[in-house]
């Protein structure tokens, strides 16, 4: 027998050594790393420094792990064949990566973003004009974190509410005076109707 030694090819493409993450909205993401390979998907280091743009519209890139030095690309150096970086994105979704360089085949990577914690109510139905002493059509209260990502409480939580000279209900036909709502643990929103007989505008909170 005789043993022989097996070479990798030219770099000829990019990859995504490590794992797609999920991560929370406005937080710095685990470390990402990406890679060059030969055609035949072998580890291979880079002939010459190679800079790898960064894309992934609206994730902003870093090349530190406290996400405080902003970066469009990276430089995997002559003689090495990996350069790491971190990312940051303040929409909760799926956004896709895309690592690419000249001469390389380019290569992608979805990644999951969460909502953060509820940290403000917002009205998500339009301001109304509505006639005094009618029930109004609904009204929708929203959780929603500091990037304003829609995000569901983590437990039951009493929405108070006030406008002056206003009645609130909790159905369509404004029969069962309310005055507050609960949006349920697990979800984000809850329905209300209101009336008032004095005309005018009002500020409901």
């Amino acid at each position: 027998t005789q043993n022989e030694t097996i070479d990798s090819a030219a770099a000829a493409k990019l990859v995504f050594s490590t794992s797609a993450q999920t991560v929370t909205a406005g937080v710095c993401s685990a470390i990402a790393t990406i890679q060059t390979q030969d055609t035949y998907s072998n580890v291979t280091n880079a002939g010459s420094a190679t800079t790898v743009n960064l894309s992934g519209a609206p994730a902003t890139f870093y090349s530190d792990s406290g996400c405080t030095t902003s970066v469009t690309s990276v430089t995997i150096g002559s003689g090495t064949s990996s350069h790491n970086f971190y990312f940051k994105n303040s929409i909760s979704g799926t956004i896709t990566l895309t690592a690419a360089s000249a001469g390389l085949t380019s290569t992608t990577q979805d990644e999951t973003v969460n909502p953060a914690t509820a940290a403000k109510l917002v009205f998500t139905t339009s301001t109304q004009t509505v006639t005094a002493g009618v029930c109004s059509d609904i009204a929708t209260v929203q959780t929603q974190d500091s990037l304003s990502n829609v995000t569901n409480v983590g437990s039951a939580t009493t929405v108070n509410l006030s406008g002056a000279s206003t009645t609130f209900y909790s159905d369509s036909g404004c029969t069962t005076t309310v005055t507050s709502v609960t949006i349920g643990s697990g979800t984000s929103s809850q329905n209300l109707y209101f009336t008032r007989t004095p005309a005018g505008s009002v500020t409901l909170t």
